[in-house]
């Protein structure tokens, strides 16, 4: 059954070849494929009947061939030169029009050849149950300017259907760099579509959606999730170390890492990410078990990774664990049809040629009882969108392939089914990652900063910004590319801090009783809570030496009362906190001097008091002698 398997992959490649080039797209430019029926049933009569609809020019004729199906790898060579006879004459259509759907019944037995608008027939050559199976067809668009050919596939019912494939459509979605409405085009038909299917994505690129791109792109973001048949999950960047987070004890780190999509998910679409991760780029083993330590249990990891690749050998399609992480259930991508999803062919082509391939998959071992899957991936981009939705249309009603979600194909219970291995080895990473003690101070520094920052500052979008950078400061390289990271992370996180300050004018008291006014400074555009400390030995404070506040504007005048221990001037020391006082956002010393008790004063009383007395007396003996007078 090898040659099932090879057929596929040489097919696609020759697809890729033999579909109509540049030269021959260009010379007809009225022609087209617009698709085609995805499997055909022989019917008691030993006939099934085969739709394919054309945009083709007037006066064009259509010759239709059908090749051997192909059930060995020797078969493939002369097919592959295209040297290979057809099994019949070809069906040769003399009808021209704009779109031309047209019909060929494909007999087991019988013979005829009719005019165009009526039956045409080819043959298989076979006979009942050994009739199904998927083949070669070839279709030319003949015009007086040129010929243009088409190769498909057809796949041929003929018996039941026990045990179809499992095939999951993963989408994924990366920062986009091209015109945002390409992406927002591209959503809105994933969102379109009616089918079961996964987006894949991370922080990072649903942080570029919220802050940096159009409303409307994170509009089409949520409305492609709208469906209940839709699902997301988290695509950690290949970047990210994982296994020296938790290698190095920054085990809070790698959590944050797997909640920051999370909590992006349900901000902007109001979703939650489903449990399994597809991981992109190389994954080291020890990333593999930091995250299963984490609580992670399914992973996709792509094929290229995997040696020897699932898809070259016959036993596809079940789970399997990593060997060196046996507490993780792993699926491979199809790297074929990965490939040919992505491809520059026409995206109608690519998707019945990814639906017959899936077919084609299934009768390499039709018989096995164990569930068989498949995951599919490609990027979100409108032509890998329209040929997925051409893919999912055709399956609609394949008997051959059920389409699920991501996660229902992370069965235990299928690992090491039908034959398959329990485990597979991975592919190490050419690039190892390593950690300096430079690296850990910095990160645990940053860490806590940004930690406490978080919870003075109100603004989302900045408190996701910070923790992006110390997310992805903890990736993957040499020691001195990760410190250039952590630096970069340092600075914007002092870039905030530096936004505060408190006013270091002197303040004089006026005696006992009296309030400290005091007067901060704030630049960030975002309201922070923080806590004023107050330090100095010569005064007391009623209601205590801190207050919290929040700075919500500029400036913020505080008034705090104060009791006066002293009989001159001192320092105050201020410093403004974040509210569990692990960081300093502000600090300044200020000259505070107490009018009410100075020397001065006291003079100036005594004088006072003086002249009364003086005063008092004067009065009281001119009194007594005014009535020493009166009573001569």
């Amino acid at each position: 059954m090898t040659g099932w398997r090879a057929f596929s992959v040489v097919l696609l490649s020759l697809a890729a070849v033999t579909w109509p080039s540049a030269s021959w797209a260009s010379s007809t430019p009225n022609t087209s494929f617009l698709g085609q029926d995805g499997v055909v049933t022989l019917g008691a009569s030993g006939q099934a009947t085969l739709h394919v609809d054309l945009a083709v020019p007037a006066g064009a004729q259509v010759h239709v061939s059908l090749y051997p199906r192909v059930t060995a790898r020797s078969q493939l060579t002369p097919f592959l030169t295209q040297a290979g006879a057809p099994t019949t004459s070809n069906t040769a259509l003399a009808c021209g029009g704009r779109v031309h759907v047209f019909s060929v019944t494909l007999a087991a037995t019988g013979a005829g050849l009719n005019p165009c608008g009526r039956t045409n027939v080819v043959h298989l050559y076979c006979a009942g149950a050994s009739c199904a199976g998927v083949y070669p067809l070839r279709i030319a668009v003949v015009s007086p300017q040129a010929t243009t050919w088409y190769w498909s596939l057809v796949s041929v019912r003929a018996a039941k259907v026990t045990h179809p494939l499992a095939v999951s459509y993963v989408a994924t979605l990366t920062t986009p760099t091209g015109r945002p409405a390409d992406t927002v085009s591209a959503l809105g038909q994933l969102g379109a579509l009616n089918a079961p299917l996964t987006l894949a994505t991370n922080y990072q690129t649903l942080g570029a959606l919220e802050k940096h791109s159009p409303t409307d792109l994170r509009q089409a973001f949520s409305r492609a999730l709208q469906s209940p048949l839709h699902r997301v999950v988290d695509s950690p960047a290949g970047t990210i170390d994982f296994g020296g987070l938790v290698g190095n004890g920054f085990t809070t780190e790698a959590q944050a890492e797997l909640q920051l999509t999370n909590a992006m998910v349900n901000t902007l679409a109001g979703r939650y990410t489903d449990a399994p991760l597809v991981l992109s780029g190389w994954t080291s083993l020890s990333s593999l078990n930091a995250l299963a330590g984490e609580g992670i249990t399914d992973v996709v990891v792509p094929e290229g990774q995997v040696t020897p690749a699932p898809s070259s050998t016959l036993t596809w399609g079940t789970p399997y664990h990593p060997f060196g992480a046996a507490s993780l259930s792993a699926l491979s991508p199809d790297g074929p049809l990965d490939t040919l999803l992505s491809s520059s062919l026409p995206p109608t082509l690519r998707g019945v040629l990814a639906a017959q391939t899936l077919n084609f998959l299934y009768f390499e071992a039709p018989g096995d009882e164990g569930q068989r899957s498949v995951v599919l991936e490609s990027p979100v981009t409108s032509a890998n969108v329209s040929a997925t939705s051409t893919l999912l249309q055709t399956l609609r009603h394949d008997p051959y392939v059920t389409v699920s979600s991501l996660s229902p194909l992370f069965n235990s219970a299928d690992v090491g089914a039908n034959g398959a291995p329990t485990s597979r080895t991975l592919l190490q990473s050419p690039t190892p990652s390593e950690w300096s003690a430079h690296n850990d101070a910095t990160l645990a520094s940053l860490e806590a900063n940004v930690s406490s920052f978080d919870q003075a500052i109100t603004s989302a979008r900045e408190m996701h910004n910070l923790n992006v950078l110390v997310a992805e400061s903890a990736s993957v390289g040499s020691a001195s590319e990760r410190q250039v990271l952590l630096d970069h992370a340092t600075a914007v996180l002092n870039s905030q801090l530096h936004q505060f300050s408190i006013d270091n004018s002197s303040i004089t008291l006026a005696g006992t009783g009296s309030f400290i006014p005091i007067t901060l400074l704030s630049q960030a555009p975002y309201p922070v809570t923080a806590v004023v400390h107050l330090v100095t030995d010569r005064l007391s404070f009623p209601k205590g030496a801190t207050m919290a506040v929040t700075l919500d504007s500029p400036t913020k005048s505080i008034r705090i009362p104060v009791s006066d221990r002293g009989r001159s001037s001192l320092t105050l020391q201020v410093y403004v906190t974040t509210p569990d006082g692990a960081l300093t956002l502000a600090r300044t010393a200020l000259q505070v001097r107490i009018a009410g008790t100075s020397a001065v004063g006291y003079v100036l009383t005594g004088l006072s008091l003086l002249v009364l007395a003086v005063w008092w007396l004067r009065t009281a003996r001119r009194r007594r002698a005014g009535q020493g007078r009166r009573a001569k």
